[in-house]
C-alpha cells in the first residue's frame, strides 16, 4: 500500500520518468552477509511492483567504502553494479584514502572499472580536480548528482559537478536517492540544468550510460 502513496520514493521515481533503478546500499564491511539480505530486499520489493503493475525494474549495485577491509575480501566481483564489470565506490569525504591505489589496482586485476560516486562532493576535489584527471587516465568513471547541479549540496559542491561536466569527467548521472524526503529521487532538475548549460548531447550521453549499466 505505501508503494502507492503520493509522496512514496517510488511514485517520485516513477513521476521523474525513471524506469530502473540500480539499488546501491552502502557496503563498509560484512559484504557476504549484505548481498544476501539486499538481494532478497530487492527481489521482494521487485514482486511488490510488478503484482501492482508499476512500470519500474530493480537492479543490484553496492556504494562499496574504500578502505581495508574491502583489501580483504576475496570476491570483489560480487558487489560490482547488475552483475556486470563495473563498481561504484565512495571515499571518506575530507581526504584520499591512504588504500586507494591498492584498491585501484585490486579492481583491476580482477577486471572491475570503478565508478567513483559524487565526486564533486569530495572535499578534496572541491579544492583541486587535479586527481580526477589522473584516475580519469587510468580508467575510472565518474558519477554525479543530479541534486548537485541544482545545488542541493551547496554552491561548492554545484561548481565542481559544472567544472567535471565541462572537463568531460562525468560519466553517469545519479540521484543518490535515500528516502522520499530531502534525498528523494529527483532527476530531471539536475538534467535540466545539465542541458541548460552544456546541451542536450550531454544529457544524452550521461542517460546512454546510465542505461548501459542495465543491459
Amino acid at each position: 500500500k505505501k508503494l502507492l502513496q503520493k509522496k512514496s520514493s517510488v511514485v517520485i521515481a516513477v513521476s521523474e520518468g525513471i524506469e530502473s533503478i540500480v539499488c546501491t546500499p552502502h557496503a563498509i564491511s560484512g559484504y557476504d552477509e549484505l548481498i544476501s539480505e539486499a538481494n532478497e530486499q530487492r527481489e521482494e520489493l521487485q514482486r511488490r511492483l510488478d503484482f501492482r503493475g508499476i512500470p519500474l525494474r530493480l537492479y543490484q549495485g553496492f556504494e562499496v567504502y574504500v578502505g581495508e577491509a574491502f583489501l580483504d575480501y576475496e570476491y570483489p566481483e560480487r558487489l560490482a553494479m547488475n552483475g556486470g564489470t563495473h563498481i561504484l565506490i565512495e571515499t571518506d569525504f575530507e581526504r584520499i584514502p591512504a588504500c586507494m591505489e591498492e584498491v585501484l589496482y585490486l579492481l583491476r586485476i580482477t577486471g572491475l572499472t570503478p565508478i567513483l560516486a559524487h565526486p564533486e562532493r569530495y572535499l578534496y576535489l572541491k579544492k583541486d580536480i587535479a586527481a580526477c584527471e589522473v584516475w580519469k587516465s587510468g580508467g575510472m568513471l565518474f558519477q554525479i548528482n543530479a541534486g548537485s547541479l541544482t545545488g542541493q549540496y551547496g554552491g561548492t559542491a554545484q561548481k565542481t559537478a559544472r567544472k567535471l561536466l565541462k572537463k568531460g569527467y562525468a560519466d553517469f548521472i545519479g540521484t543518490d536517492a535515500h528516502s522520499a524526503g530531502r534525498r528523494a529521487p529527483l532527476i530531471k532538475g539536475g538534467l535540466a540544468e545539465c542541458g541548460k548549460r552544456f546541451g542536450q548531447s550531454m544529457v544524452s550521453r550521461l542517460l546512454e550510460n546510465n542505461k548501459s549499466l542495465t543491459e
